[in-house]
């Protein structure tokens, strides 16, 4: 499970001066904005804008709104307005440069943070949002060096202490990503993040008890975090608590279904031998993601398992399946069942 969480700059009206007509339909709009009813507010800034189309700020607020309900394109086209209206306006800048991180746009995304960079030389957050674009560029030089710049203007950026740590650990570095997410947890005792990401760094320490005590951290925080909830299942499925992985792993699910949970689900039920209950996540996961060969393989085995005639030329089929994606189990097993 992937999470990214970048730092949008949203300015408040009553910080700035306009004129009253104008100001109103702002305030209104930063209400609605702060309450998360993004689209109320859009309208707000869509009536401030028409009653004065060189208001930057109505420009720049709007834009932040669509990109929280995804609108990334409409968002662009309101920030590259807004820097129209004020070429100086680094907040535009950055929060654009989000934008096109989000449409794929990563050479535009690092350009337009690095203006914003230029604009404001202490700007923690832009360091913060282009090192997350070279994150997904790859350049986890660069994005490491930029997360430890946002560090250095702000020493308590917990945000940019845990996600210097997942570029550590996707670079093997395990002790520096541990130590990131040691101080990101000093800053903030109840960030469900990072302890997940501590959890699963340990894991790769191959430190179960240690694991399986941060994921009980983050659920004992919020209840409610799917990627906490998911975690935890992994590593209970993995020592071999397929009951209590089942439960966690069931709850995930049902608070933001994706493909790997309803995967792992199906794990765990083929460990309690509930074949048929793994045949279905495995199904189910197959319609997240066609391409992915292990549920095949995996609902093959499960369907072997129930030892049922009828679905062994099924089973096979899905070996078949899995071998054409590419697994390197596949032809074994097609050897070994399919004959």
């Amino acid at each position: 499970m992937k999470k990214i969480c970048f730092v949008l700059l949203f300015i408040n009206f009553s910080l700035l001066g306009f004129a009253q007509t104008s100001d109103e339909y702002i305030k209104k709009g930063n209400i609605k904005h702060e309450q998360k009813d993004y689209r109320g507010a859009i309208i707000e800034y869509s009536k401030a804008i028409d009653l004065d189309q060189n208001n930057a700020l109505a420009f720049y607020n709007r834009g932040t709104s669509k990109i929280k309900i995804e609108e990334y394109y409409a968002a662009i086209i309101d920030f590259t307005k807004a820097i129209e209206l004020n070429p100086d306006y680094f907040q535009a800048f950055n929060n654009r440069g989000i934008a096109k991180n989000h449409t794929g746009d990563y050479p535009g995304s690092i350009a337009d943070h690095t203006k914003a960079i230029q604009l404001k030389a202490d700007n923690a957050s832009a360091y913060y949002n282009r090192g997350l674009t070279f994150v997904e560029t790859k350049d986890y030089n660069a994005a490491i060096a930029d997360h430890t710049k946002a560090i250095e203007f702000n020493p308590n950026y917990s945000l940019a202490y845990i996600n210097r740590g997942i570029v550590k650990r996707k670079t093997n570095d395990i002790n520096g990503a541990l130590a990131d997410f040691n101080m990101a947890i000093n800053i903030n005792p109840n960030d469900v993040e990072a302890y997940v990401n501590r959890g699963l760094t340990k894991k790769l320490q191959k430190d179960a008890k240690g694991a399986l005590s941060d994921f009980n951290k983050a659920v004992e925080i919020n209840p409610e975090n799917a990627a906490a909830l998911y975690s935890r299942g992994v590593e209970k499925t993995d020592m071999k608590d397929y009951v209590g992985a089942i439960a966690d792993l069931s709850k995930a699910i049902l608070l933001n279904p994706e493909a790997d949970m309803y995967y792992n689900r199906g794990i765990a039920k083929a460990g309690i031998k509930d074949f048929t209950g793994a045949i279905e996540d495995f199904t189910r996961s197959i319609g997240f993601d066609p391409k992915d060969s292990e549920p095949y393989l995996n609902r093959a085995a499960a369907k072997l398992g129930t030892a049922l005639k009828e679905l062994k030329e099924s089973a096979c089929a899905d070996i078949r399946k899995a071998m054409e994606l590419g697994n390197p189990n596949a032809s074994e097993l097609l050897k070994k069942f399919c004959k």
